[in-house]
């Protein structure tokens, strides 16, 4: 096979998937298995727990930026973008913070495409693990949607395992510089029984 005409198969087999997402015809890229190979730490600091009543459902991997803005004498935290991985390594969604603060108070968001869901929330607790590293946290759903996607009904989520994501140790030398820190994590994915 020459390699336009598997670049022309590639392109067709790919507008087939994102035409059969957008119509409803996709699966999930979840499963039960998601819901199984959750791992919280038996350790893990009390305030990071949510409410009981709240089981996890799914645990990706993040893999993106912490996004730093410069306000003449510090870096200040303002946004955060990454895409979200599944168990088997699929990426099944992105993180990012919406424009402006909601109505509830929260910014940093979850989104999936396929089925479409969103789930938008606010830090409620987090704990300083590692130095070099951005903090764990608990975060509470502030705005859930898409009732068949994973996000729809999540409550609560959890940042855990994080790796690097921390503003520049240098102080900013002009008022509005970006600074993207690279970083990972987990976010574990909680529903309200």
């Amino acid at each position: 096979m020459t390699s336009s005409r598997a670049q022309v198969l590639l392109l067709s087999l790919l507008a087939a998937l994102i035409i059969s997402c957008a119509h409803g015809a996709c699966t999930t890229p979840f499963s039960s298995e998601d819901a199984q190979s959750v791992f919280v730490p038996s350790d893990l600091d009390p305030a990071l727990i949510p409410p009981e009543g709240n089981v996890p459902i799914a645990q990706l991997f993040a893999v993106g930026d912490q996004v730093y803005t410069a306000n003449g004498t510090a870096w200040i935290l303002t946004g955060a973008t990454a895409e979200l991985y599944n168990s088997r390594s699929e990426k099944v969604g992105v993180h990012f913070y919406l424009p402006q603060v909601d109505p509830k108070g929260g910014q940093p968001s979850w989104k999936t495409d396929c089925p479409p869901s969103l789930v938008t929330a606010k830090v409620v607790s987090k704990a300083q693990v590692e130095s070099n590293s951005i903090v764990w946290a608990l975060l509470k759903s502030t705005n859930s949607q898409g009732s068949s996607g994973l996000f729809g009904d999540v409550s609560y989520l959890q940042r855990l395992f994080t790796k690097n994501g921390l503003p520049p140790s240098f102080p900013p030398t002009e008022v509005n510089a970006i600074f993207k820190s690279p970083y990972t994590s987990f976010y574990v994915y909680y529903k309200q029984l």
